[in-house]
C-alpha cells in the first residue's frame, strides 16, 4: 500500500509539473497577442488589465487546475533554516564558469538577451566587463533577477535559504512586491553577521561549518558594482520556479524592457535565476518576442525544433493551446510566433534539454510511466 501511495505522489509531481508548463507556453501565446493589439496603442492597457478583459481565457487557465507551493513571508523567518550553497542545485551544463565564473550563461543568437544561472559578485563583474568590452560596447546594461528565494552571498560564495531537513525543497516567498524579499534577505543576512559564530552550511554534497566574515546582498552587490558601470540598471522581478510568470509579472517585464530601449536602443539584457534554465528561459523569451515588436518580426520559418517523438505535441498542438488558437485573432500566427522565439532560444541551451514544448510532452509521459509502474505492482500483487 505504501508502495502505491508513493506512486501516486510522483505522478502527481510530474503531473503537476506538465500542467505549469503548459501554463507558460498558454501565458505566452496570450502574451503575443497582447503586444500585436497594443503596440499600435502605445501600450494603453498593461497585460494584467488586459487578461482581466478576456475572461474567456482566464476559464481555460482555470480549467488547468494549477497550484503553487509557497510559504508565507512571517513563516520564513521562522523554523529551522539552513544555507545552501547555489552550486549544489545549478549544474554548469553548457560549461561557462571556467571562461566567465558563471554556470549556463548564454545569448540568444543576433540578438542582445543573455541568460544564466546565479552569479556571485566576481562573476557579475566578469559579465559587466564582457558586455562592455571593445567588441560588444554595450552602454547600458538592464539586469533581472528573477528569484523568488532569499538569496545571500556571503565569503564570495552564494547561497539559498532552505529548510534543514528537506535541502531539496526551495522555500519561496509570495511577495507583492522586490522590496518585501530584498527585506528578508536584509534581515537574515543581519542574523548571520551578528551571530559571529560557525553556522551549519551545505556546500555540494557536504555539510560543512562555515564563520562568514562578510555577506552582502545581491541589492548591495549590485550598488557595488554601479559605481564602475554606470549604465548598469538592475531590477529584482521574483517569478516562482516552474510556474508562468504572473499578470504583473509579464508587466513588469515588459515595463523594464521598454524604458531600456526608450533610453537606449543599445542595451544588453540580462537574466538569471538558479539554475540558469527555467525562469530565464521564460524571460529570455519574452524579452525576444518584446524587442521583435519594436524592431520587426523575423519572418515565420515552417521548420521547428523537434526532437522527441509524437511531432502532433513537440509542435504544441495541447488541447487548451489550440482552443486560445482558435478563439485569438489570427491565433495560429500567435502561436508561430512563440514558437519561433521559443526555437530561438532553445539554440541557447545545447547541450541542456531544455524545450518548453517538448518538456510539456516528456513531463506527461513520466506520468503515464508512473501509471504503468503503479499497474505492474498490481498485477504482480495478484
Amino acid at each position: 500500500m505504501g508502495n502505491i501511495t508513493k506512486g501516486n505522489s510522483t505522478k502527481e509531481y510530474f503531473l503537476q509539473r506538465t500542467l505549469q508548463s503548459l501554463e507558460r507556453y498558454f501565458y505566452l501565446i496570450a502574451f503575443n497577442y497582447y503586444l500585436h493589439e497594443q503596440y499600435p496603442l502605445a501600450f494603453a492597457l498593461d497585460f494584467s488589465r488586459w487578461m482581466c478583459r478576456h475572461p474567456e481565457v482566464y476559464r481555460m487557465l482555470v480549467n488547468m487546475n494549477l497550484s503553487e507551493h509557497t510559504v508565507t513571508g512571517e513563516h520564513i523567518t521562522k523554523g529551522a533554516r539552513v544555507l545552501v550553497a547555489d552550486e549544489r542545485f545549478s549544474p554548469d551544463v553548457l560549461s561557462t564558469i571556467k571562461e566567465m565564473s558563471v554556470a549556463n550563461f548564454r545569448r540568444v543568437p543576433k540578438m542582445p538577451v543573455y541568460g544564466m544561472a546565479q552569479p556571485n559578485s566576481k562573476a557579475i563583474g566578469s559579465v559587466l566587463s564582457y558586455l562592455t568590452d571593445a567588441k560588444r560596447k554595450y552602454s547600458h546594461v538592464l539586469w533581472v533577477n528573477l528569484r523568488d528565494e532569499v538569496v545571500l552571498e556571503g565569503n564570495e560564495q552564494t547561497y539559498t535559504l532552505r529548510e534543514a531537513g528537506n535541502l531539496e525543497q526551495q522555500i519561496t516567498v509570495p511577495t507583492t512586491s522586490p522590496e518585501q524579499l530584498e527585506k528578508l534577505e536584509s534581515i537574515y543576512k543581519n542574523d548571520v553577521l551578528k551571530s559571529q559564530k560557525w553556522l551549519e552550511v551545505y556546500l555540494e554534497q557536504e555539510k560543512q561549518m562555515k564563520m562568514f566574515k562578510t555577506c552582502l546582498t545581491m541589492q548591495e552587490i549590485f550598488n557595488q558594482h554601479k559605481s564602475t558601470c554606470q549604465g548598469l540598471v538592475y531590477k529584482r522581478i521574483p517569478i516562482p520556479d516552474f510556474c508562468a510568470p504572473r499578470e504583473q509579472d509579464f508587466d513588469q517585464l515588459l515595463k523594464a524592457v521598454k524604458s531600456s530601449v526608450s533610453e537606449d536602443p543599445h542595451t544588453a539584457f540580462v537574466f538569471n535565476c538558479h539554475s540558469g534554465r527555467g525562469r530565464t528561459t521564460t524571460a529570455m523569451v519574452i524579452a525576444v518576442l518584446t524587442l521583435w515588436h519594436f524592431g520587426g518580426i523575423p519572418e515565420i520559418t515552417e521548420d521547428e525544433i523537434v526532437s522527441v517523438p509524437d511531432a502532433k505535441y513537440t509542435k504544441g498542438e495541447f488541447e487548451v493551446v489550440m482552443k486560445i488558437v482558435q478563439i485569438l485573432p489570427e491565433g495560429h500566427r500567435m502561436k508561430k510566433e512563440v514558437d519561433m522565439a521559443l526555437d530561438t532560444v532553445s539554440e541557447t541551451m545545447t547541450p541542456m534539454h531544455y524545450h518548453l514544448r517538448e518538456i510539456i510532452i516528456c513531463t506527461y509521459r513520466q506520468v503515464e510511466h508512473c501509471l504503468f509502474a503503479q499497474l505492474g505492482k498490481l498485477l504482480i500483487s495478484f
